[in-house]
């Protein structure tokens, strides 16, 4: 028997935490095979019995100021630690001059830099760190396969949403590769996946997250997407249309699959939306910190 797909940890506004809690373990049930390693006991679904012992979860203890600040806000982005470099790394959404993506580091994770990369050349100091790829993007889901990985021109992966112009037409989500995190290069020169016309049904959307999945050795992408058949109208919506969960993956991180909904508003409330997810896989559960 294998874990259930998806156990959903949503985030609520952005502070507390709500746990889905799975169904505990009873006696007779199937056995779950769980791959080697640790695993994370967020609730008792991986649990038989147990006696004496109680579960404390820890809150965050956030930093008093914003560790970064821009005359804009900053959205979708990525941080990782790159081993090689002994710092963090920091990838997010740029809004001026043009919608495209900036770069930042640190040591600790708490004193940010912009270094001047010097890769566009943009009116302005605060546009110095300004990274080498398309424009007009939203959405922001990178991946580092790590140094050695081959070929090395495709070491940094980045998947994102285009908007519509009318220098760009096809709209959807987009995929570019890069040797060093900067540089970006967009071998396709089109959608891997259409969204389709504002506001109608299926397709995908502008709130890309993902992660390389190596239980089933493929990309998985949570996109937000659109889905008729929904009472009344949310806001900034068409009659019927909600904002929903979908998923899409893939091998290569070029051929993806067609997005399928995995979660949804029930009718019963309203005009509730979800807006996107983003996934961690921990052991062999799926997490999703849910907007």
């Amino acid at each position: 028997m294998r874990v259930n797909p998806l156990l959903f940890v949503a985030a609520l506004g952005w502070l507390g935490l709500a746990l889905h809690a799975a169904e505990p373990w009873e006696a007779g049930a199937s056995v779950i095979a769980l791959a080697d390693g640790p695993q994370l006991f967020i609730d008792d679904y991986l649990i038989a019995a147990s006696s004496g012992l109680r579960r404390t979860i820890h809150r965050p203890v956030r930093v008093p100021q914003p560790v970064m600040r821009e005359e804009r806000p900053l959205f979708y982005m990525k941080v990782a630690h790159d081993a090689d470099l002994g710092r963090f790394r920091m990838w997010y959404n740029r809004m001026d001059p043009v919608l495209g993506y900036a770069y930042a580091e640190s040591r600790d994770g708490i004193a940010w830099e912009r270094p001047a990369l010097g890769i566009v050349d943009l009116p302005g100091a605060q546009h110095r760190n300004a990274l080498g790829t398309p424009t007009k993007c939203f959405g922001l889901f990178l991946i580092d396969e790590s140094r050695g990985y081959t070929p090395p021109a495709e070491r940094f992966k980045l998947a994102f949403y285009r908007q519509r112009s009318a220098q760009l037409p096809a709209t959807g989500m987009w995929v570019a590769f890069s040797a060093d995190g900067l540089r970006f290069e967009d071998p396709i020169g089109r959608p891997v996946i259409s969204e389709y016309a504002e506001g109608e049904a299926g397709g995908i959307s502008d709130i890309i997250e993902g992660l390389w999945d190596p239980r089933r050795r493929e990309y998985l992408v949570i996109c937000k997407r659109w889905e008729a058949g929904h009472p009344g109208k949310a806001a900034n919506a068409k009659e019927g249309m909600r904002r929903v969960v979908g998923l899409t993956s893939s091998r290569d991180f070029r051929q993806w699959e067609n997005p399928v909904t995995i979660l949804r508003p029930a009718p019963e409330n309203g005009q509730e939306e979800f807006y996107g997810c983003k996934p961690i896989l921990r052991g062999d559960l799926y997490l999703g910190f849910l907007r």
